[in-house]
């Protein structure tokens, strides 16, 4: 989970109302979480996404959940935080990023957008987001995201 502080705050609450235990799960790197705006600046030089930084970043990431054999899912708010910003070229660089390295490592991807942040004007850079992604779930009207899902089965293949 590469979510904002609050995010990240509601679901390990429901995750321990649910019996998990959150303090094992994150010693065995079973569930990592990691504040989305600090993730960010790890990667970004004045607002764009650098993609050595990014690689460096992922990568020793999908080692830490790869140790085990396991399968690595990763729900992030990168992208809805620079959307917020105002900052498309950013969100779309990084939209790309994700993408190329789907091509080398195996893992899904999910990740949502504020509904607030699709204003008129922006349909270009809306309709290349969603091209990044194999499904759209769009929001009913009550729902504040827009929720994208990736996923790479084997590595190599989009």
């Amino acid at each position: 989970m590469i979510g904002t502080s609050d995010h990240i705050e509601q679901l390990d609450s429901k995750l321990r109302s649910a019996g998990y235990d959150l303090f094992n799960l994150r010693l065995a790197d079973q569930y990592i979480t990691l504040d989305a705006a600090q993730t960010l600046y790890e990667f970004t030089i004045n607002g764009v996404p650098d993609p050595f930084l990014f690689q460096l970043v992922v990568s020793n990431l999908l080692k830490r959940t790869k140790r085990r054999g396991q399968k690595v899912r990763i729900f992030g708010e990168l992208m809805a935080l620079l959307w917020e910003q105002g900052n498309a070229d950013g969100t779309l660089c990084l939209e790309q990023l994700w993408k190329k390295q789907l091509t080398n490592e195996s893992f899904s991807r999910f990740c949502a957008y504020p509904k607030s942040g699709f204003a008129e004007g922006s349909e270009s850079a809306i309709a290349e987001i969603c091209k990044s992604h194999t499904h759209v779930v769009t929001p009913s009207l009550d729902q504040a995201a827009i929720t994208y899902k990736t996923v790479s089965v084997t590595a190599g293949q989009n």
